[in-house]
């Protein structure tokens, strides 16, 4: 054998003792660990407390953000912007396309107005035909009025058709249940003016 190599049986021995002691090390580190339930209970507590203070934590910073970026927003809405004026021949140009190229200004002459080009604004589509059509409240109130009164004269005299046929229908009830049967069919007939719209 040429000096210094190790003969096989020195290299198995070599590698036995070297198994041994890592089995001896972990045996012994096995028996030092420490297997307290309680101390490994609390050592859980501890790590779910600092999670839970980290995440609380995260959100009063989101928290604060978003406040800050509420604030932000929020800052211009009190102050009132400048309005763009509109005039009525820019309204009319929406409707009937560019406005035509002014005259030359020779002589003086008289402004015409075009008032079909101002009719072609485009209806309201809003606007209910059944609506109260009255300027002024006295006669908005005074047709309102009006049409009340024209429900109201024919519900009396739905009212007065119908009560003899409901008593006769059930002879049982009283009065105020008569008239509430009454109602009931009231509200389903064709004669209400609120059926008829």
């Amino acid at each position: 054998m040429p000096f210094g190599d190790k003969s096989k049986a020195a290299k198995k021995g070599e590698k036995e003792a070297e198994a041994y002691q890592a089995k001896k090390k972990q045996v012994e580190d096995k028996q030092w660990e420490d297997n307290d339930k309680k101390l490994a209970a609390k050592a859980d507590r501890k790590q779910t407390a600092a999670e839970k203070d980290a995440e609380k934590q995260r959100k009063a910073q989101e928290k604060k953000e978003l406040e800050e970026a509420d604030a932000a927003a929020m800052a211009n809405v009190g102050k009132k912007q400048p309005q763009k004026k509109v005039t009525r021949a820019q309204i009319a140009s929406v409707y009937t396309g560019p406005p035509a190229k002014p005259k030359p200004k020779g002589k003086a002459s008289a402004k015409v107005v075009d008032q079909d080009a101002l009719n072609l604004m485009a209806p309201n589509r809003n606007a209910n035909p059944d609506d109260v059509d009255a300027t002024g409240l006295d006669a908005a109130v005074t047709q309102l009025d009006a049409e009340e009164a024209k429900g109201d004269t024919k519900w009396r005299a739905f009212e007065a058709e119908m009560t003899p046929a409901v008593k006769h229908e059930n002879p049982g009830l009283k009065r105020n249940q008569i008239q509430a049967e009454v109602w009931k069919r009231w509200q389903r007939a064709p004669e209400n003016p609120k059926n008829q719209k």
